[in-house]
């Protein structure tokens, strides 16, 4: 603190409280008051909670939604080595495709067709 003036600590009447009426002491006694506020001031804690509410994980972190997408990536998977999988038996065998088309058109109008 600065310096205080001595006109502050001029003697007033007799004060009961304080034992003596010096102002060297009286100057001593209230910068160790100052003081002891300051350092009271300085690690005071707050009174209201000003911090943001708690965010819990549960609420944020959409768990179903999470395991529909590996089941979903999963049979995306599954499917694409099916297709790996045949892509690679045609490169190693001569490279035809199986599309033999054995059905036999029945056609109701047959009988009518042969007389």
């Amino acid at each position: 603190m600065a310096s205080v003036s001595n006109r502050h600590y001029e003697t007033p009447p007799i004060i009961p409280h304080v034992p003596a009426n010096d102002n060297i002491l009286k100057t001593r006694w209230d910068q160790r008051a100052y003081d002891l506020h300051r350092l009271r001031v300085k690690y005071a804690v707050p009174w209201v909670d000003n911090k943001p509410p708690r965010t819990y994980l549960h609420m944020h972190s959409k768990l179903k939604r999470f395991q529909i997408k590996q089941e979903r990536l999963s049979l995306i998977d599954r499917d694409n080595r099916i297709l790996m999988e045949r892509m690679s038996h045609i490169m190693r065998t001569t490279g035809k495709v199986d599309s033999k088309n054995l059905y036999m058109s029945k056609s109701l109008n047959n009988s009518h067709r042969q007389r």
